[in-house]
């Protein structure tokens, strides 16, 4: 009765765990991955303490049919009735029944526990590739902070198939947008003669 407690905290884990990886998927905000990253660091303590639990069973059981096979040896040799050996064979066999159900468990549980550290290695992966992307991002704006105070030129990032901006005048209101096609080699001269005006 004891081992279907633990069976069923084992699938409540998995389940945990599979929606874990649900919400790992949505890619949201590195707070997500973070607490997410912590989950599963739980959820591995979790598993490392049900697979030491497991284990001493295991060790429970293996003392036990070694006390079986005692008793077997035992009732061979004083030559008891047929009735108590086999009886004896029959809580043996149920007993080796039971430790390849536990080691099968154990195993299942080594690799849940194996899957959720991969997991968690990608998490902290993930995590530091996206503080340094912060990282790079503040930079980017701060070096465009200074090109736009210096030249009074706001570059337009987000088109990329053509050089466009807007020129600000020195209230910092926008003046003149300007648009060169990108392959113009004479567009940094065009820029400056109207900066120039």
């Amino acid at each position: 009765m004891e081992n279907q407690g633990k069976k069923i905290d084992v699938d409540k884990l998995l389940l945990l765990a599979d929606g874990m990886v649900k919400v790992l998927n949505t890619k949201k905000e590195g707070d997500v991955l973070v607490q997410t990253c912590d989950s599963a660091v739980t959820i591995m303590s979790s598993f490392l303490s049900t697979s030491q639990d497991v284990h001493a069973s295991i060790e429970d059981c293996q003392k036990k049919v070694d006390a079986c096979k005692r008793d077997v040896e035992k009732v061979k040799s004083e030559s008891v009735p047929d009735d108590e050996l086999v009886r004896i064979k029959m809580e043996l066999e149920e007993m080796n029944k039971v430790e390849e159900s536990l080691l099968q468990e154990l195993r299942d549980v080594t690799a849940k526990l194996e899957e959720l550290d991969h997991q968690r290695i990608s998490l902290e992966e993930e995590k530091n590739n996206i503080s340094q992307k912060e990282k790079n991002m503040a930079k980017s704006k701060k070096v465009l902070s200074m090109c736009a105070s210096v030249t009074n030129v706001v570059p337009n990032l987000y088109d990329q198939d053509k050089i466009s901006g807007y020129i600000l005048d020195k209230n910092k209101k926008r003046v003149e947008t300007f648009e060169f096609a990108s392959v113009d080699s004479d567009a940094c001269n065009k820029l400056w003669k109207m900066l120039s005006k």
